[in-house]
């Protein structure tokens, strides 16, 4: 039987430009980068553990290495099945013409339907069950009932745009938030509610997992997952526990390190096409910066803090 069961033609048979349009900007909040990029500042910004009803740091770590996983399960999935994606495409060049900005517009919509690789099941769909469940999960922001159907309508809206963009049929994206949920769900009972180190330790396994299934079919972005899985959990490990933040000033300051130490790596990492062992072992060093993130803006500030009191000292004498 047909993946898109006919509703993917039905549903791209009566769109309008401002909704594709639409659709293209809400499918962003699914991203692979986006995830991380959201998990990492949960992990960055996070309040000191066990104060407050915010989100704290190791639980922001545990949403981190939940991303990790759901990555990785992902990646070794759609090689497993190697289904292909809809071939529906974007609207003509003609449809944007009575919109303004139509070039622009145009622009944005191919680019965010221009995912290649295999279609089954959603990694937009499983990864923002995931994470966007999993924040729900470990909050303690609002009430439960508030926090789960904020995530769920918001994984709704990116699940049915990659079938409105027209790179996913709806049963790629039905399934994807089924295995999202039962990922989700045998993360806390393996970890026993949000055990960070062990949510780290799943994401190396399903990255060796993703790896393997990979093996002469371009591992790239298996080989980065599990290289990040990997250091991630050695520093997490090394540094036995989140440095705990003193003030929102310094989180801040972490989230800035953060965003040097392990984001502009990662970005380059990304642009270049390097060979699986130095892959590897650069993602290794990008996925140890970001937990070590809170230690090194710490003894920056710290740094910073006591040059900073040694000119004061010197002025006072003289």
């Amino acid at each position: 039987m047909s993946r898109s069961v006919g509703l993917s033609e039905a549903i791209r048979a009566v769109l309008t430009e401002p909704i594709l349009a639409l659709a293209a900007l809400v499918t962003l909040a699914g991203d692979a980068v986006t995830l991380l990029a959201i998990s990492l500042s949960a992990y960055w910004l996070g309040a000191p553990v066990g104060e407050g009803r915010e989100l704290d740091r190791r639980r922001g770590a545990f949403v981190f290495g939940c991303a990790l996983g759901a990555l990785s399960l992902t990646a070794g999935l759609k090689t497993f099945f190697a289904l292909p994606r809809p071939s529906i495409g974007v609207l003509a060049p003609e449809a944007f013409g009575s919109l303004p900005a139509a070039d622009v517009l145009r622009a944005f919509v191919e680019s965010a339907a221009s995912a290649s690789g295999y279609g089954f099941p959603s990694g937009h769909a499983i990864g923002s069950t995931v994470v966007y469940g999993g924040l729900a999960l470990v909050s303690d922001v609002g009430t439960r009932r508030g926090r789960a159907v904020g995530a769920g309508l918001l994984v709704g809206l990116v699940s049915l745009s990659r079938v409105v963009v027209g790179v996913h049929y709806l049963v790629d994206v039905l399934v994807g938030i089924v295995v999202g949920i039962a990922f989700l769900a045998t993360v806390i009972s393996l970890t026993r509610g949000a055990d960070t180190t062990r949510a780290f330790a799943l994401a190396v396994f399903l990255g060796v997992f993703a790896v393997i299934v990979a093996i002469g079919d371009a591992p790239r972005d298996a080989v980065a997952l599990l290289g990040v899985s990997v250091g991630a959990m050695g520093s997490w490990l090394l540094l036995d526990e989140a440095c705990r933040p003193k003030s929102g000033r310094e989180r801040l300051g972490t989230l800035l390190t953060g965003a040097l130490v392990a984001g502009g790596p990662g970005a380059l990492i990304y642009a270049f096409d390097l060979p699986l062992p130095g892959e590897f072992l650069a993602s290794v060093a990008v996925g140890a910066a970001a937990i070590a993130a809170p230690r090194i803006a710490s003894i920056g500030a710290a740094v910073l803090g006591s040059a900073g009191g040694s000119e004061a000292d010197q002025n006072v004498s003289r």
